[in-house]
């Protein structure tokens, strides 16, 4: 049996599903035990998780308690919920397993998730997977870290955790340390400190990593693929990372992937947002080591300048126009 945790808000309450039902179909040869960590869920997304719980056996809905978080403020710029920092307590929500899989919502799963959960945690806290965007931005030098990881999928080490009492120090590491920008990822970077292991990105694999190069990924993860075609088919986890999502830009990738699961669900198509983010005027983004101004071009046209003030990226928009990107990495 494979213990595997979501968390969910009301905002993110049907893209989870969508992930669940990704899980449900691609079992395969696994026994997932699947729980729903919800917070202040409506009456509405209570029903259909009633409705389907009728259907699915093997899923379990624990409400949880959020006042712990409620005092947190998310920082102007970012996307990630504060549900987010209910990871840090896992450990102490399920003391009847050694070993929890836990599973961000903006995911698909495309094969059995056994081969990920029997990885040997040795004496670390967790498996998880380096984050190539964020050490290629430097947040591992910001935070004084020789490499970075990114906390969407966490093969967590509860035993362990537990034993060192970690759940305290990743609360009073979010509540002190303000240079931190991510909802949850810098902590577990900082507290976890490298005691980790490193597992294949396929595991968790980014949606943008299909942009770049298949030399820079095997260099970077330490693989041999052929190329992307080749990498792609053995993805187990993948991560629809970045702002614009399947639910909010039916241009993303994979956004027909996603949708055939969100059928599933029973749910018209035509309810689905279709907004790529827009640059405005002046937006706030996360911090960077460099201080150096640059600039983004779109077909040779300046469209954006970034410009470093007290060590945080701000972006000031230079075009006449308004322009629909795909992606704001």
């Amino acid at each position: 049996m494979i213990p595997i945790a979501f968390i969910t808000d009301n905002n993110y309450f049907m893209p989870t599903m969508v992930a669940i039902q990704s899980l449900i179909d691609k079992k395969e040869d696994s026994d997932p035990q699947i729980y729903i960590l919800g917070i202040n869920l409506c009456l509405a997304n209570e029903r259909f998780l009633n409705n389907y719980q009728n259907n699915e056996s093997n899923i379990i809905y624990h409400p949880v308690a959020f006042s712990l978080y409620e005092d947190f403020i998310t920082k102007e710029g970012q996307y990630v919920s504060i549900a987010a920092l209910v990871k840090f307590q896992l450990a102490e929500l399920f003391p009847e397993f050694d070993k929890l899989l836990y599973l961000d919502s903006d995911i698909i799963i495309r094969h059995s998730l056994q081969p990920l959960y029997d990885t040997d945690l040795e004496n670390n806290y967790a498996a998880v997977v380096k984050d190539l965007m964020a050490i290629k931005q430097k947040d591992n030098e910001r935070l004084g870290l020789n490499t970075y990881f990114n906390s969407g999928v966490l093969l967590l080490n509860c035993k362990k955790i537990r034993e060192e009492h970690l759940f305290e120090k990743l609360l009073k590491e979010k509540r002190n340390n303000t240079a931190l920008h991510y909802m949850d990822q810098d902590v577990f970077n900082v507290i976890f400190n490298n005691n980790v292991k490193f597992i294949n990105v396929i595991n968790n694999y980014q949606t943008y990593y299909g942009n770049l190069n298949i030399v820079n990924i095997n260099m970077h993860f330490e693989r041999s693929y052929a190329s992307q075609k080749s990498l792609d088919k053995e993805i187990i986890v993948l991560h629809l990372a970045g702002r614009c999502k399947p639910w909010n830009s039916k241009s993303v990738n994979y956004y027909e992937e996603w949708l055939q699961y969100y059928k599933k669900l029973n749910r018209d198509e035509s309810e689905l947002k279709d907004k790529p983010y827009e640059i405005t005027n002046y937006f706030f983004t996360k911090r960077y080591v460099g201080d150096k101004d640059t600039f983004v071009l779109i077909k040779k046209k300046k469209v954006l300048k970034r410009h470093i003030e007290n060590g945080t990226a701000l972006y000031t928009f230079l075009g006449l126009f308004k322009i629909r990107l795909k992606y704001i990495l």
